[in-house]
C-alpha cells in the first residue's frame, strides 16, 4: 500500500497539496511493480557507478579536466542507486510515511537532477573549448580550476534546495523555483549551444578532408629521380664529412670519402626514360601528413559523441519527469493517473542512472581497461 494518505500540507516541499482522491488502492499493483524495478536496479546502479568512481581515482591516465566533471556526474548517480531508490521503494510500499520521508525523496532527487543537469551543461562547454581553442585550453582550464566550479555547483543546489526546509513557506518556496527553473534553462541553452557548435565543427572538418587535394604528385617516384636524390644526398654526405675531417672532430678515413665520391651519377637520358616508363603505372595517392592536434581532436571528438549519448539518454529521462512535475505542482489536488505518471517517470529517470555507467564503458576505451584492471586485481584479493 502507498502512502497517499500521508497529510501533504505539513511537509516542506508539498504544502499546498492535498492529495485525496477517491480510490488510491488501484495503485498497489503498479507500486509493486515499481518497487521491485527498484529493487533490483539499486544495487547495480550504485555499484556499477562506483566502479567508474574508483577507476577514475585509481587511474592517472584518466585525470583530465573533463573527467573531473565525468567524476561529479557518476557521483550524482551513485546516490541515485544508495539513497534515492531504496527511499522510492519505501515511500511506494509502505503506508503512513512521515513528511520526514517524503521531504528527503524530495530534496535528495530535485539536488541530484540539479547537480547532473549543471554538469552537463559544463561538460558540453568544456568540449566546446577543447576543440575551437585546443592551444588556449590546456592553461586555461585544468584539473583545479574544474575542480572549484564542480563543488560550487554542489553547495549551490544543496543550498538552494534546502532553503524551503529551513525557512518553510509559500513564499520562499517559489522564490526558490524561480531560481531553480531560470538555472534549468540556461543549462539546457548551454548544452544546446555548445552541442550545435561542435556539430557544425565536426561537418566543417569532415567537408574539409573530403574536398583536400593531395599535395604530393601521384605516382611512383621515377627511378631517374631516386637516383638523382641518391647522388645528392651522397655529395652532402660527402661536403659534411670533408668539413669534419678538416675540423678533425673525429677521424675519416680517405676511404671511406672516396666510396661515398665513387657512387655512379645517372645521366638525364635514363632519367626521361624512367619518367616515361613510370608513367604506365597506376597512380597512388599519397596521404597527407598527420598534425599533432588530430589524435587529440579525434579524441576529443569521439567524447564528445559519448557525452552526447550519455546527455541524451538523461534528457529523455528528466523531460517527461519535469513536465508531470509541473502539472503536478500546478493542481493541488493531481487526479489518479497524474499520479500514476509521476511514479513511473521518476523510475524511469532513476533508471538513466543505470544506463549511465553502460554508456561510459562501452564508448570510452581507456575507461572500460581502468575498470577491467580494477575487477580482476578486486577478483584477486577475493579469492586469494
Amino acid at each position: 500500500m502507498n502512502n497517499s494518505w500521508v497529510d501533504f500540507t505539513k511537509c516542506a516541499y508539498w504544502s499546498h497539496h492535498t492529495i485525496t482522491p477517491a480510490n488510491y488502492a488501484s495503485l498497489f499493483a503498479l507500486d509493486c511493480a515499481l518497487s521491485v524495478i527498484n529493487g533490483l536496479t539499486s544495487p547495480a546502479t550504485f555499484a556499477s557507478n562506483a566502479l567508474i568512481l574508483f577507476a577514475i581515482l585509481k587511474t592517472p591516465l584518466l585525470h583530465t579536466p573533463t573527467n573531473v566533471l565525468v567524476f561529479s556526474l557518476v557521483l550524482a548517480d551513485s546516490l541515485v542507486g544508495i539513497l534515492l531508490q531504496p527511499l522510492a521503494v519505501v515511500y511506494l510500499l509502505i503506508e503512513g510515511n512521515t513528511c520526514t520521508v517524503i521531504d528527503a525523496l524530495t530534496f535528495l532527487n530535485v539536488t541530484v537532477i540539479g547537480v547532473s543537469l549543471s554538469t552537463m551543461a559544463l561538460v558540453s562547454l568544456d568540449l566546446y573549448l577543447s576543440l575551437y581553442f585546443p592551444f588556449r585550453y590546456p592553461s586555461k582550464v585544468t584539473i583545479r580550476r574544474v575542480s572549484s566550479v564542480s563543488i560550487i555547483v554542489w553547495l549551490y543546489w544543496t543550498i538552494m534546495v534546502a532553503i524551503p526546509m529551513v525557512t518553510p513557506g509559500r513564499t520562499a518556496m517559489l522564490l526558490v523555483e524561480s531560481v531553480l527553473g531560470v538555472t534549468w534553462l540556461v543549462c539546457l541553452v548551454v548544452i544546446a549551444i555548445s552541442y550545435f557548435r561542435i556539430f557544425w565543427l565536426v561537418r566543417y572538418h569532415v567537408t574539409k578532408i573530403k574536398t583536400l587535394t593531395p599535395v604530393e604528385h601521384t605516382g611512383p617516384q621515377p627511378i631517374g629521380d631516386r637516383e638523382a636524390n641518391v647522388n645528392h644526398r651522397g655529395s652532402l654526405n660527402l661536403q659534411f664529412l670533408s668539413k669534419v675531417k678538416e675540423k678533425e672532430d673525429f677521424p675519416v678515413s680517405d676511404q671511406k670519402l672516396s666510396v661515398i665520391n665513387s657512387k655512379p651519377i645517372s645521366t638525364c637520358s635514363q632519367a626521361v626514360s624512367c619518367q616515361q616508363s613510370a608513367k604506365d603505372q597506376p597512380n597512388i595517392t599519397r596521404p597527407k601528413p598527420i598534425t599533432a592536434q588530430q589524435p587529440v581532436r579525434a579524441r576529443k571528438t569521439k567524447l564528445a559523441v559519448t557525452m552526447g549519448y550519455v546527455i541524451g539518454t538523461s534528457l529523455f529521462c528528466y523531460f517527461p519527469f519535469g513536465v508531470v512535475v509541473l502539472f503536478l505542482r500546478a493542481n493541488p489536488n493531481p487526479s489518479l493517473s497524474l499520479v500514476a505518471a509521476f511514479y513511473v517517470l521518476i523510475t524511469l529517470q532513476f533508471l538513466s542512472s543505470f544506463v549511465n555507467p553502460l554508456v561510459y564503458c562501452w564508448r570510452v576505451r581507456e575507461l572500460r581497461e581502468a575498470c577491467s584492471t580494477l575487477l580482476r586485481s578486486l577478483g584477486r584479493r577475493f579469492f586469494n
